[in-house]
């Protein structure tokens, strides 16, 4: 596993101590050192911030943000020691790109299951955080719709068990179409099941209303009872 440059610095430093001659092998460490210097040299020249590791990581992640560079990021990713600077860009950037990612998902009406496995990528992204409160640009309104979108399925799938009214159905799809995600096929199951419903009634109301007034045959009532089941099974 590769280490910090302050551990490298410190083996150099017990190395120089030693009666035994162990240049080469310093040699070799110091390069190490020079090279993630150097790195971090160009790293703070092109975010514009040169605070050391122990600092505050909220200034970093806030230049790291306005000036990505993905170059820097895949150097510093072949790099033989571990530098804390650069996990944060390696992490901002796979936010960056979270991010985007995101945006497209939201531009159009995605597929739920498809926007749920995003949400669990961000999950993995933030468990990565260097502070509490680390932003993830889109990932409220990600979740907002997710949440949305499995509240409105526990009412469709309540129907199963539930005596129901046209309108209620009206208002329930209504709800589903505003949800701005593809909840898959019950959106179309429902709305079909609405369209049923209010065939039957545009067929069938006349009779109710005729019954306060007149006599209803059986014969009548038994085919719009079945129509009925029909049209709402």
């Amino acid at each position: 596993s590769r280490i910090s440059v302050s551990e490298i610095e410190s083996l150099i430093a017990a190395g120089n101590t030693m009666k035994v001659d162990v240049s080469e092998y310093l040699e070799k460490l110091q390069s190490r050192v020079d090279v993630a210097k150097e790195w971090l040299q160009q790293f703070g020249d092109a975010i514009q911030y040169h605070g050391g590791d122990d600092d505050d990581p909220t200034p970093l992640i806030t230049k790291i943000r306005a000036h990505f560079d993905q170059e820097l990021a895949t150097e510093g990713s072949r790099l033989p020691v571990e530098i804390e600077q650069l996990k944060v860009l390696q992490l901002e950037l796979d936010a960056h790109a979270w991010s985007n990612k995101t945006q497209k998902l939201l531009d159009k009406k995605s597929k739920l299951e498809d926007l749920r496995d995003h949400v669990a990528k961000g999950v993995v992204l933030r468990e990565r955080a260097y502070v509490e409160d680390w932003e993830l640009h889109g990932e409220a309104e990600l979740d907002a719709i997710v949440g949305k979108s499995d509240a409105w399925l526990d009412e469709y799938q309540d129907l199963d068990e539930t005596v129901y009214k046209i309108k209620d159905l009206r208002h329930l799809l209504q709800k589903g179409n505003d949800i701005d995600a593809n909840v898959g096929t019950a959106l179309p199951k429902l709305s079909k099941m609405v369209a049923q419903a209010d065939e039957w009634y545009t067929k069938y109301h006349a009779l109710m209303f005729r019954s306060k007034t007149s006599q209803v045959t059986l014969p009548e009532l038994e085919v719009a009872l079945a129509a009925a089941e029909e049209a709402v099974p």
